[in-house]
């Protein structure tokens, strides 16, 4: 009896700090990184994740207004691509967040408007994306 409850405690206390849990800043739920596009109707949604994933899209926002896009990295989308991040800063006023971005070829500004945030979906639509060479 006692090899079965020490059994269970082990394999709950295995579960939990195995836990992939996500941490969330409720002072702004845009925080964080998002991955798994989904695109509807020019409508974006993204799932919050723990991590940018290593070959797929997605971006990070950092609390000190800082922005990670992680993208293909070069002008050839032919597979096979290859991923990597673009640096750049964003800050929000309502609902509309602006960010500037290097990438391979210049700079790119961004305005993105949200439609949703919560704990663990992000719907937004892109107002505008201006890149410019430099």
């Amino acid at each position: 009896m006692r090899l079965k409850l020490l059994l269970c405690v082990f394999s709950v206390s295995l579960f939990i700090s195995c836990s992939n849990d996500v941490e969330i800043d409720n002072s702004d739920l845009l925080i964080g990184s998002w991955t798994n596009q989904q695109v509807n109707d020019n409508i974006f949604t993204f799932q919050r994740s723990a991590k940018l994933n290593e070959n797929e899209y997605g971006f990070t926002f950092d609390l000190s207004g800082q922005f990670i896009e992680r993208t293909i990295s070069g002008w050839c989308a032919t597979p096979p691509v290859s991923f990597g991040d673009n640096h750049g800063s964003w800050s929000r006023s309502d609902s509309v967040v602006s960010i500037t971005i290097t990438y391979w070829g210049g700079l790119g500004d961004y305005k993105w408007k949200i439609i949703s945030v919560d704990n663990s979906t992000l719907k937004m639509y892109k107002v505008s994306q201006i890149y410019r060479a430099q």
